[in-house]
């Protein structure tokens, strides 16, 4: 399908409505078409709901025709950036304003409503509150043959949260693209279907995308076999492992976690367990075009290099903020000529993760917001990762508790720890070792005569947490494998502590890397456990022994150090099943 739709197309799309005066063979063989089908939620009938804008597109009905149904069209006339950039130039008689056309069919199929879109607007004109969010993620699942697979997004928690598109040039099962079956996120594929009569391409996430023989004739069967495939069962047999995180489709639970994320947002909530957010771009981005992030426009309006809620929370008005102000506010991600590469929303670009407790259940529910969609991860998949994380060994190292008023911070709590026992640590905070191309690397912040590389944090989030097991990953991963790295760290080293290196590169077996971190509460967020697992994974795989240490931290004594409970926020239902407090 091309990315453009003129009004001729969309007056063909009329024309083929009714195809009374063709000859039969034309009617019988379909073109074979791609096409984008939406499905919107059960309790959603009035177009008015389906659309956003609803009043500004031009409408027609077809009732009598063979796909009875409503076609809305959308067309505006915008001027090209270039104008802007050229202010002041003799620009006259040149055509620099663009058409941008789009189209969207809304049909009925067994008491379901449907949508097909075309051109390069007409999947925005969709209200994406009432879609259901999984309908082409599950249809493709279900329906795709699991060795021709050419293309998956996917988002992966290694260390930082990563939005990762894998194509094949041939088509392929799961386990030759790059990912991790039970700790990535999959959010949408492609490939080659395994019904030719149903279609030949398949994939999508909200919307269906199909190749296969279409034309109205056939369009409303097509649906119901869709509609078939997604209330099916058939991906467990073949993809279980996709619905470990699962769309939330509960509109009650939705609006009440984005209750909670403007509560948080705006500081007005108190949590029992700090819930987390960073931003992420809600797509893959080519990094080598990417300059920065901007929010705003003019003079005062500065390019980021990196996207970090930290300064972003400096140009938007957190008190006041809503769902409808984030999702207004866009994320103007730059390229090296500061042209717009992109601009989501704000609301797209957050990752929040949060738990909630059920009425008279004793485990969680852990939600996590990505791209703009709500996730809920499977209890049976929590249950898998937990087990998993409790089997990393404790660490035997001789660290005491956090003090806020001894240590102040961690560089203090490193110099204090090795200064006092010198024969048995020292302290390698700060000292940054660097590689031939590529930054500065901390080997550890604390070593030992046991070969033991210790790397303290303090968890303040899962930001500072990611950030220690990433340290962890990169120095090993050196360590393993440059020997410039380790002569580098050698020459860092006191006497007492060199390294007895025989060959240029050690045998990893023979060092332990140990996470130590200092948090009162005995366990991690879940997406926490989920970074850390990745790294344990890749470390002993590497073949180091790996351990964790939690450590206390010790409030000076003329603090308080409880926490308060949070009320119920107005224009929630005292009848709700969830409620916030979360218990671990």
């Amino acid at each position: 399908m091309r990315d453009r739709v003129t009004d001729t197309e969309v007056f063909d799309f009329h024309d083929c409505l009714t195809d009374k005066d063709q000859p039969k063979h034309v009617k019988e063989a379909a073109p074979t078409r791609t096409l984008s089908i939406y499905l919107f939620q059960k309790s959603v009938k009035a177009h008015r709901e389906m659309l956003r804008n609803y009043d500004l597109y031009q409408t027609r009905s077809f009732p009598n025709e063979i796909l009875p149904g409503t076609l809305f069209i959308r067309s505006e006339i915008k001027t090209s950036p270039l104008v802007e950039f050229l202010s002041g130039f003799d620009l006259s008689g040149l055509n620099l304003r663009t058409q941008v056309t789009g189209a969207a069919y809304l049909f009925e199929v067994e008491n379901r409503w449907f949508a097909i879109t075309f051109g390069q607007a007409g999947h925005h004109m969709l209200n994406d509150t009432y879609l259901v969010q999984d309908f082409g993620f599950k249809v493709a699942l279900n329906s795709l043959d699991p060795e021709k697979i050419k293309c998956i997004d996917h988002c992966s928690f290694d260390v930082n949260q990563r939005n990762v598109r894998d194509q094949s040039a041939l088509a392929a099962g799961v386990e030759h693209f790059g990912i991790e079956t039970d700790l990535d996120l999959l959010k949408s594929l492609a490939g080659r279907a395994e019904n030719s009569e149903f279609a030949t391409q398949v994939g999508g996430r909200k919307g269906l995308r199909i190749t296969s023989r279409l034309s109205p004739r056939n369009l409303a069967k097509k649906c119901a076999e869709a509609l078939n495939l997604y209330n099916s069962d058939r991906h467990k047999e073949r993809f279980e492992w996709a619905y470990n995180i699962q769309y939330e489709n509960d509109r009650e639970t939705k609006d009440l976690l984005n209750d909670y994320l403007c509560d948080y947002i705006r500081g007005t909530g108190t949590f029992e367990n700090e819930p987390t957010l960073v931003l992420s771009p809600p797509e893959a981005l080519d990094y080598e075009l990417v300059q920065g992030y901007q929010i705003g426009s003019g003079k005062t309006a500065v390019c980021h290099p990196e996207l970090h809620w930290d300064w972003v929370k400096n140009h938007i008005d957190t008190h006041s903020i809503s769902i409808d102000r984030l999702k207004s506010i866009h994320v103007k991600i730059k390229d090296n000529d500061g042209v717009d590469l992109k601009k989501p929303s704000l609301w797209k670009c957050l990752v929040f993760e949060i738990n909630l407790s059920k009425e008279g259940e004793l485990q969680d529910d852990v939600h996590m917001l990505i791209g703009g969609q709500w996730y809920k991860v499977c209890r049976d998949y929590m249950t898998q990762i937990n087990r998993a994380v409790q089997q990393i060994p404790e660490a035997n190292v001789p660290l005491t508790a956090f003090d806020k008023k001894l240590h102040v911070d961690e560089k203090g709590y490193n110099r204090i720890t090795a200064n006092a026992a010198p024969s048995y640590m020292t302290n390698m905070d700060r000292k940054l070792i660097y590689r031939t191309g590529a930054t500065g690397v901390e080997a550890c912040d604390l070593f030992t005569r046991q070969n033991q590389f210790i790397h303290v944090k303090r968890f303040t989030g899962s930001k500072s947490f990611n950030h220690m097991v990433s340290q962890g990953l990169v120095s090993g991963k050196a360590f393993h494998a440059d020997a410039n790295f380790v002569e580098k760290l050698n020459d860092k080293l006191p006497a007492r502590f060199k390294l007895n290196l025989s060959e240029p590169l050690p045998n990893a077996k023979n060092y332990e890397i140990v996470y130590a971190f200092f948090r009162n509460e005995p366990d991690l967020p879940f997406f926490s456990k989920i970074v850390l697992l990745s790294a344990y994974r890749h470390l002993t795989g590497l073949g180091y022994k790996v351990s964790l240490k939690r450590l206390d931290v010790r409030e000076p004594l003329n603090r308080s150090t409880t926490t308060a409970k949070h009320s119920r926020p107005r224009g929630i239902n005292p009848g709700t099943s969830y409620r916030r407090h979360a218990r671990r």
